[in-house]
């Protein structure tokens, strides 16, 4: 009994260590819990500061809500009011539209039109062609037929020239004869005074012999100088030989390279008059020139001058011209001078090459047809930016037009400034500056402007001397425009 008491007390403290490490672990169990309920604590603090933010930021977010709603609904008022105020518009620009398209389709039909025209023009211009064609087929018959009356008149160019010099040995021998009898007459009237009467009589008849033999010496020049001029125009170029009945028809009315050049000498004024009315284009030349390589061309220079001008300047000039003598006179002084046709010269030369062209008192001697063609050949010749120079008689002038102009055998066509003017404009010059130069001087004009007169009529005497003498010339300076002037 004591045994088992000894075991129950035993079990009852070993259940009693048991409880004992329970109520330990336990301890350390609550320790545990306790912390963590001081971490809960802390974490609802936390929590509760951040709610507290949320709430905060929840409160600033509803503010800017409405304040952007309220934005909002001011931007949508202020866009229906500019929809309202924008549907007049709207509707017209509609309204345009469909203005413009009526009128793009009218413009279309026009196009059509225009299309069709366009197409029957072409079919009108190739039988123009066809035409054309026909009687340049008849041109060349023509031209044959030319060719062998061609082979005619230099036969009878040669018989004539022949002929010529037949008459030149006559009347070398005449000339030779009249001195012999002019010899013998003096010695016949050293000896005898009594025959005076009837040496005086044979003295006049050889003075009248004398003005004979002169006469034909001169139409001698005149024969040898259609013959050159024929001669000129079988041997020529092409273009020369194609109109040989004009040259026949002609070449007893031309004067000779030489006569012409002493013609000019006489009439036009000398080299250092003529050099210094070309002084005034220097300005207008150099203001063209961008480079030392720019050429400029002396269209009809004549004697030079203004090449010699140019060269002078330091600039790359050289000339044209068909008078043999003008250009040999010029060659002499070392200029760039060349005889030929300025057509040919022109034609031969590239586009868009020269800075300047010039061409003083050439026009007048063309017929206008020519003129134009000049002008076309300039504006090509002309590199953008290039000047072309004319010089022509002022017939505005009525003393000009009524008797100076005339003065000049071989003058063509005078040519109004104001026709020049517009003929360079359609050609395609712009900014064309005319100008008239060399006034007659008092001592040629009629004198009134300086007579004592009533107050009140110099004005009109004035006009009335510029109407009738005024300038001797015409200037006009044309200008190829720079390609973003050139109109489409």
């Amino acid at each position: 009994m004591l045994r088992h008491a000894q075991d129950a007390v035993q079990g009852v403290n070993a259940r009693q260590d048991d409880v004992v490490q329970n109520m330990a672990v336990l301890r350390v169990a609550v320790d545990g819990v306790v912390r963590r309920q001081d971490d809960v604590v802390r974490a609802a603090e936390t929590l509760d500061g951040t709610m507290a933010g949320l709430v905060k930021r929840q409160d600033d977010l509803v503010q800017v809500t409405q304040a952007t709603f309220t934005a909002h609904n001011a931007r949508a008022n202020d866009i229906v009011k500019l929809q309202e105020e924008l549907a007049p518009q709207v509707r017209g620009l509609m309204q345009h539209v469909h203005e413009t398209d009526a009128e793009r389709h009218q413009m279309q039909d026009a196009a059509q039109q225009q299309m069709h025209d366009v197409a029957r023009t072409c079919d009108t211009v190739e039988h123009h062609v066809t035409d054309v064609l026909a009687r340049q087929n008849d041109v060349v018959q023509q031209l044959a037929l030319v060719t062998e009356k061609v082979g005619e008149v230099a036969q009878q160019c040669a018989a004539l020239q022949h002929e010529t010099q037949g008459v030149t040995r006559r009347q070398d021998a005449l000339v030779s004869s009249t001195e012999q009898m002019t010899l013998q007459l003096t010695g016949a009237l050293q000896s005898s005074g009594a025959v005076g009467e009837r040496i005086a009589t044979a003295e006049k008849g050889f003075e009248a012999l004398r003005d004979e033999c002169e006469r034909m010496r001169e139409q001698t020049g005149a024969v040898r100088s259609a013959v050159q001029l024929v001669l000129d125009a079988l041997h020529g170029p092409a273009d020369a030989r194609t109109l040989p009945r004009t040259a026949v028809k002609e070449c007893a009315l031309r004067m000779s390279d030489a006569v012409y050049l002493a013609f000019e000498d006489a009439y036009r004024g000398d080299e250092t008059t003529i050099t210094q009315r070309l002084e005034r284009y220097l300005a207008i030349v150099k203001h063209c020139v961008t480079s030392p390589r720019d050429r400029i061309l002396d269209l009809g220079c004549g004697r030079g001058e203004f090449v010699g001008l140019l060269e002078q300047h330091g600039m790359l000039a050289h000339g044209v011209d068909s008078n043999r003598h003008a250009v040999a006179r010029a060659r002499k002084h070392g200029l760039a001078v060349k005889h030929g046709d300025l057509f040919a010269e022109l034609a031969h030369a590239r586009d868009n090459s020269y800075a300047a062209l010039a061409a003083f008192h050439v026009i007048e001697h063309l017929p206008f047809a020519q003129t134009a063609h000049l002008l076309r050949l300039a504006f090509k010749k002309l590199k953008p930016g290039g000047v072309l120079l004319l010089e022509t008689p002022n017939i505005l002038s009525l003393r000009v037009a009524a008797s100076e102009f005339h003065k000049d055998p071989t003058h063509v066509c005078p040519v109004h400034p104001a026709t020049l003017e517009y003929w360079l404009g359609q050609t395609g010059f712009t900014a064309v500056a005319v100008a008239y130069l060399n006034p007659f001087s008092s001592a040629e004009s009629s004198g009134l402007l300086h007579a004592q007169l009533a107050p009140g009529t110099h004005d009109i005497l004035r006009t009335l001397d510029a109407c009738i003498f005024g300038c001797r010339d015409c200037s006009v300076a044309a200008y190829k425009p720079q390609p973003k002037e050139i109109k489409p």
